[in-house]
C-alpha cells in the first residue's frame, strides 16, 4: 500500500476532539439520570413485591445502557473516520454513486424511494471505501427524513460553480429551516429527538469529506422543501 495521504493531517485535531467529547458528555447525562432514577424505582418495587413493574423498569435501564454504548462507540467511530481505509485512487464519481446507492438499497426498497444518478460525472481522487460510505449515509439520511412524502425521490449529481465541481445528494423530503443547516453536521446533533439513531451519520460524512480536503454543507429552503447535501472533492 502506498504511503500517500489524503491530507497532510488525517488525525482528529484537538478542537474536533474537544467538541466531540463535550457533545458526548452532554448526551450521556440523560441516560445516566434515567438509569439512576429507574434503579430507585426497581428497589422500591422489589420491596413492595411488584415484580412485573420492576421487570419493566429493568428493560428501561437496559435501553438507556444500550444508548450509552452506542454513543461511546460512535465517538470511537468518529475518531477513526479521519484515517484512510485505502490509498487514494482515481474513480469516476458515477461509480461511487452507484456503489453507495446499492449499499442503501434496503432503505430505498423499504420506503419505495426512487433514486436518480446523473451520468458522466467527473473522476475524483479519493479513498474509495470511505467515499462509498459518504454516499450511502447521505442517501439513507435522505430517506430517513422523507416525512409523509408519497413519491420519495433521491438525486445524486454534480453542478459546476466558479470552475469547481460540487457533488450533491438531494431529496424531496421534509426539508429543514436554515438556522439548523450547520448544526445537523455536528456529532450527536439531532434536530428531531424522536428520530432513530444517535446523530452520527452526517458528522461522519463531514469528517470524511474534510479529510479529503473538501467542504460539505447543506442547502434547504425550509420545511417541506426538501434538502440537498453538497460537497467538494479533489479532482483527478
Amino acid at each position: 500500500m502506498s504511503d500517500e495521504k489524503l491530507t497532510p493531517e488525517t488525525e482528529i485535531n484537538t478542537e474536533e476532539l474537544e467538541q466531540a467529547i463535550h457533545a458526548l458528555a452532554a448526551q450521556l447525562k440523560a441516560p445516566i439520570v434515567s438509569i439512576r432514577g429507574f434503579l430507585g424505582f426497581i428497589e422500591r418495587d422489589l420491596k413492595d413485591g411488584k415484580i412485573e413493574r420492576a421487570t419493566a423498569d429493568l428493560a428501561r435501564v437496559g435501553g438507556a445502557a444500550d444508548r450509552m454504548y452506542l454513543m461511546i462507540n460512535g465517538l470511537l467511530e468518529f475518531s477513526r473516520s479521519g484515517h484512510p481505509v485505502n490509498s487514494p485512487e482515481d474513480v469516476p464519481f458515477e461509480e461511487i454513486a452507484l456503489a453507495g446507492s446499492n449499499n442503501a438499497e434496503a432503505s430505498l426498497k423499504e420506503h419505495n424511494a426512487q433514486i436518480h444518478i446523473q451520468p458522466d460525472m467527473p473522476t475524483v481522487r479519493v479513498d474509495l471505501t470511505r467515499m462509498i460510505e459518504v454516499v450511502q449515509k447521505l442517501v439513507e439520511n435522505a430517506i430517513k427524513y422523507m416525512g409523509d412524502q408519497p413519491n420519495p425521490q433521491v438525486n445524486i449529481g454534480m453542478r459546476s460553480e466558479k470552475n469547481e465541481s460540487i457533488f450533491f445528494v438531494s431529496d424531496n423530503g421534509m426539508g429543514i429551516d436554515p438556522e439548523y443547516h450547520e448544526r445537523v453536521l455536528n456529532i450527536f446533533e439531532k434536530i428531531d429527538p424522536q428520530s432513530k439513531g444517535i446523530g452520527l451519520g452526517l458528522a461522519l460524512v463531514k469528517r470524511i469529506i474534510e479529510t479529503h480536503g473538501g467542504r460539505v454543507w447543506m442547502e434547504s429552503e425550509g420545511i417541506g422543501k426538501g434538502s440537498t447535501f453538497c460537497f467538494t472533492l479533489p479532482a483527478k
